[in-house]
């Protein structure tokens, strides 16, 4: 049997994008899939085109929430995950149908981190540019962070990692709320206690970019905090 991935998906405010994003998961090559939906107190059709989603596919799990902002909603969801491991995708973004399956080799091999790469696209989901990184089989957390973090910023995205569930929650690792690149440093924190870490040469995460936002998640996060000061 082959491990059991959960994917969770924050949501919020974005039903131009969502289904795209759904969509790449449930097309996966690779079936034994748990699919989280953090409805995050989204205010369009959010809401209504997650709950279709699961009415579809039975590995879909659909959790509404108020709006707590992105590091709320995936803690929601790690809580609910069952999965041998967890990976987060922001649910503007998508993946490619094919990720899952080139990495079950290292999913067979019991790594606590495998970090796979990133793509970037436009607003017609034309390729603008392939983030390349270090690639290595195996190292601890501090070898893949020494490796790692003085590369470039984009190598350090919770979404760029499968993790193990287990080491996961055996370390109590949780996103700190109300900050802006909240997952930087977290990421960092699990790195450094990892004992098995890959870094792949698997192409596979999709990141919209937006001609109007020079940082795209930096706007999402401040449109929650104004939310949140309004109530």
């Amino acid at each position: 049997m082959s491990d059991l991935v959960s994917i969770i998906v924050p949501i919020y405010g974005v039903e131009e994008y969502l289904s795209k994003c759904i969509d790449s998961i449930i097309n996966q090559t690779y079936k034994n899939l748990e699919i989280i939906l953090v409805d995050d107190g989204s205010p369009d059709k959010c809401p209504d085109i997650c709950d279709a989603f699961e009415k579809k596919d039975e590995r879909i799990k659909v959790i509404h929430k108020k709006n707590g902002g992105l590091s709320d909603a995936r803690n929601y969801g790690i809580q609910k995950a069952t999965g041998d491991y967890i990976c987060f995708l922001d649910s503007d973004d998508y993946i490619d149908i094919n990720l899952f399956s080139k990495l079950q080799k290292y999913l067979d091999l019991d790594y606590d981190m495998i970090k796979y790469k990133l793509v970037k696209v436009d607003e017609n989901y034309n390729e603008t540019e392939k983030v390349d990184g270090p690639i290595f089989e195996e190292k601890t957390g501090e070898e893949a962070f020494n490796t790692l973090y003085y590369q470039d910023v984009m190598l350090q995205p919770a979404w760029l990692y499968l993790y193990k569930t287990e080491f996961w929650k055996e370390n109590n690792f949780e996103y700190p709320l109300g900050k802006l690149h909240e997952d930087f440093a977290l990421t960092s924190l699990i790195m450094l206690k990892a004992k098995k870490v890959a870094s792949t040469n698997v192409y596979g995460y999709y990141y919209y970019q937006s001609s109007s936002s020079i940082t795209r998640g930096n706007n999402k996060q401040k449109i929650r905090k104004k939310k949140k000061k309004m109530k």
